[in-house]
Order: structure tokens, then sequence, then C-alpha cells
């Protein structure tokens, strides 16, 4: 079962190009690459997952898919302001990650408005 793994939110069109693949899969050959599910002026950066749950990783593969979402999140930052997302956020489906994006978008936009410029 494929679900949408979360990496951060950003401004719509404030990504760089994402040639870059995400957390990757347990038995899957390499990692679903980066993309965006854009609602009302917000993206939210994400890939595909199909892995087996983060707390029944052995440890090794953890810090891997860890590591993974930190380049994601660093390499969206090159482009301006995110809202990084916790490590480990999956949803169902991209659908309901335009639903999350249209139900906080008042908050989601005013704290991306409330760090954009800063520098970290």
């Amino acid at each position: 079962m494929s679900r949408t793994y979360l990496y951060g939110i950003v401004a719509s069109g404030g990504t760089p190009a994402l040639a870059c693949a995400g957390v990757a899969c347990a038995g899957v050959d390499g990692a679903s690459p980066v993309q965006v599910v854009a609602h009302q002026g917000l993206d939210c950066v994400v890939s595909d997952y199909r892995g087996e749950e983060f707390a029944a990783m052995p440890k090794e593969r953890l810090v891997r898919s860890l590591l993974a979402h930190q380049q994601v999140v660093e390499r969206v930052m090159q482009g301006g302001s995110v809202l990084p997302v916790k490590f480990g956020t999956l949803l169902a489906s991209r659908q309901e990650v335009r639903t999350a994006l249209a139900q906080g978008h008042t908050e989601l936009a005013g704290a991306l408005a409330s760090v954009q410029g800063r520098s970290s």
C-alpha cells in the first residue's frame, strides 16, 4: 500500500527544482522522487512511500531515512522559507494532503509568513 510522505510546506513557487529522491522504502529499489502537492498558494513537498512503519525499522535504516528526510528539507530551504514536517509523517493519499492544506490554510499561511526571510 502506497502512502504519501510529507517533508515540509512552502509558499507556492517557493521550491527549487526537486531533482532528488525521498525517503527510501525497504524492499523497494530506490526512493520515490520528491514532488509537490499544491493548494491555494501553499505547496506541500511529498513523495510516495510503500515501506514499513518507522517504529519497526532497524536503527541503521531509520537513521538513513532520517538523513534522507533532512536532505530533502535542506534542499527545499534553498528556495526560501519552509515549515518542516516531523520526520515519519505519512498520509493515506495526496488528496488527504490537499485536505490538510485546506483545513489548516489560515494557520499554515500565517506561520509561513512569520518565518519568511529569516535565516537559519
